[in-house]
């Protein structure tokens, strides 16, 4: 197990460093001159100093081996269009982008696991069919389309909650939910086909047989079954989430790294776009580590195959 969680480790760093290469050359070729964007009505010396300070008058393969460098030292650089370190631009977002998605996450899963087991423990029924679809449809609608509604109906007309920027957690709500609808319709769909294939083995026919009640034996025998599977879908989920942020932040203006990135892209901001790429590679590599592990300390056959 212990020569798996490192093999996996330097698997993670590899992938990392491949990003890191495949991102700072791919943000190079794009058409654009930063300089000019930095200093639209400069000279064409002007804009030559500009480059010179950037790094940008070096060959390629230099500027990555110096932006390495640069890295190993803690040295992130300064972002381009803020005028500050991005360390602590990166501060200032990752935890309000974190308490997004955590929220996001605990919503789907609060409403998720009561419908699949519902769903598991009476299938086929009209309330099974009718969660299925509407899971269905709702795993289907783009998460643009999901916010500007929710902007229209609860924020505009209903006026129920804040929906632009960040005060305090009232202005999470209806990002986190327009993040989660199509989060929890997976996870529903999950507990629901994984439960179900649980319910029909012989131990827990066994179980009932024996005049234990069903909430107890889906609560304490046949939950626990799918818990692997189900935290693999959370770790596969986690990755969306964040792609799925860059959108939801944007459309919300909320101040999270994915309004971070997007902006740091059209502004074609080299060293914020370089770090914030890593960051979220390095954090979906570690959640899928740590997926990994706890499938393997829960699941004893998956534990004895590594």
């Amino acid at each position: 197990m212990y020569t798996y969680i490192v093999k996996r480790i330097l698997q993670s760093i590899f992938v990392i460093f491949g990003v890191s290469i495949v991102i700072f050359f791919l943000i190079r070729i794009v058409p654009g001159d930063p300089a000019r964007l930095i200093a639209p009505s400069a000279t064409e010396k002007q804009l030559e100093l500009i480059r010179e300070d950037l790094g940008l008058d070096k060959p390629i393969h230099l500027q990555y081996v110096q932006f390495i460098k640069d890295v190993i030292r803690g040295d992130f650089g300064e972002s381009i269009f803020y005028k500050k370190q991005v360390v602590e631009l990166i501060k200032n977002s990752l935890p309000k982008t974190l308490l997004l998605i955590g929220t996001s996450l605990l919503i789907a899963l609060f409403i998720s696991i009561p419908i699949g087991i519902l769903g598991a423990i009476k299938p086929n029924k009209l309330w099974d069919k009718f969660s299925m679809a509407f899971s269905l449809v709702a795993q289907s609608m783009p998460n643009l389309w999901i916010g500007l509604m929710l902007i229209m109906i609860v924020a505009m007309h209903l006026k129920l909650l804040p929906v632009v920027g960040y005060k305090d957690f009232s202005y999470i709500i209806l990002p986190a939910i327009a993040l989660s609808i199509s989060m929890w319709a997976v996870f529903t769909r999950t507990i629901r086909v994984s439960l179900g294939e649980v319910l029909q083995r012989d131990f827990i026919k066994g179980a009932i047989s024996r005049g234990i009640s069903i909430k107890k034996v889906v609560l304490f025998y046949a939950f626990k079954n799918i818990l692997p599977t189900l935290m693999v879908v959370i770790g596969i989920q986690i990755g969306v989430l964040f792609g799925g942020a860059m959108i939801i932040e944007y459309i919300f203006n909320f101040p999270g790294i994915g309004l971070l990135t997007v902006n740091a892209v059209l502004r074609r901001d080299y060293p914020l776009i370089q770090i914030l790429v890593i960051l979220m590679s390095a954090i979906f590599m570690f959640v899928n580590l740590f997926v990994d592990i706890a499938h393997i300390t829960i699941d004893p056959r998956v534990r004895g195959e590594k």
